[in-house]
């Protein structure tokens, strides 16, 4: 199991992302883990236990842990707004 873990005592909101691993490539799970309130444990992300807010807050804190990681020059963000493509026909 590898863990990415960030905190922001100011806001009192910490997340951690759980990558297990297994001998299937295609079994492997991602597992985010997160609080936002210092009185709170973490909590796995899902679209019914947080608020769009949240999820979203998530999302960047998310980007900026792996910034760390990533070699790049810069980051570039973008929302995707996914349709079902079959109610456009």
């Amino acid at each position: 199991m590898m863990t990415l873990c960030w905190h922001q005592s100011g806001m009192g909101c910490a997340g951690e992302i759980r990558v297990t691993e297994t001998e299937d490539y295609a079994a492997w799970t991602l597992d985010i883990l997160v609080k936002f309130r210092s009185s709170e444990k973490l909590q796995q992300l899902t679209a019914h236990r947080q608020s769009g807010g949240e999820r979203s807050l998530t999302t960047i804190l998310y980007l900026m842990s792996l910034v760390e990681y990533a070699r790049a020059p810069f980051s570039l963000v973008d929302e995707i707004n996914q349709v079902n493509a079959t109610s456009l026909i």
